[in-house]
């Protein structure tokens, strides 16, 4: 769909822009209300579409007490009503690949998609050295210069670990990590207020 209608892609991002309140009322989409039939945990052909990470999900599997379900399933305003199903699937593209073909469709075409792989992948490595530094140079503050090569073995295991779980939760856990990082800078900022303040008043009086 997304490929063969532009009709449909332009309704889709209409309809993303509403869900997210940038803009109202724009899009022709409305929120599925009714039964969907269901066979081992697979809709049968209906005009339906489940959206997941605000693209088009794929492969989509319904489940009840950890079994597939069968029947019919009661849709409420695109919500599904019995709260103890669950659903799993996979979206049709997200992360990195989204945004390529975000690029793709613009005025550059197909270049769009080289620039942002090339943009990933310096913005990776250069990203990956730097970590590696910081904390290599912390490591060996705290705990001494012997404790380097085992920072250098678990950052070496964590980066292959994160080629290959899900992006999602490699962010969830980066975004969870970042401001745990606020905590021991924010002590040191109120240990150290009077020295600050002492560099900011010479600063302000030298310049």
């Amino acid at each position: 769909m997304l490929r063969g209608n532009s009709k449909d892609v332009e309704e889709l991002g209409k309809y993303i822009l509403d869900a997210r309140n940038f803009t109202s009322d724009t899009t022709n989409v409305e929120n599925f209300t009714g039964s969907l039939d269901l066979i081992d945990g697979q809709m049968q052909k209906q005009n339906v579409t489940v959206f997941h990470n605000n693209s088009i999900a794929e492969d989509v599997v319904f489940y009840q007490g950890g079994e597939p379900v069968s029947g019919l399933l009661e849709i409420s305003n695109g919500k599904i009503a019995d709260s103890s199903v669950r659903v799993e699937g996979k979206s049709l593209i997200h992360s990195a690949e989204l945004t390529s073909k975000a690029f793709g469709s613009g005025v550059l075409g197909i270049y769009g998609e080289y620039i942002v792989a090339i943009g990933l992948l310096l913005f990776a490595f250069s990203t990956a050295i730097a970590w590696s530094y910081y904390g290599d140079r912390s490591t060996a503050y705290i705990f001494g210069e012997g404790a380097v090569p085992w920072y250098r073995t678990i950052y070496v295991v964590c980066f292959i670990a994160a080629a290959v779980v899900d992006t999602t939760v490699i962010w969830n856990i980066a975004y969870v990590v970042v401001a745990l990082v606020t905590i021991p800078n924010l002590i040191a900022l109120f240990v150290l207020r009077k020295e600050m303040k002492e560099q900011v008043d010479s600063y302000v009086m030298e310049k």
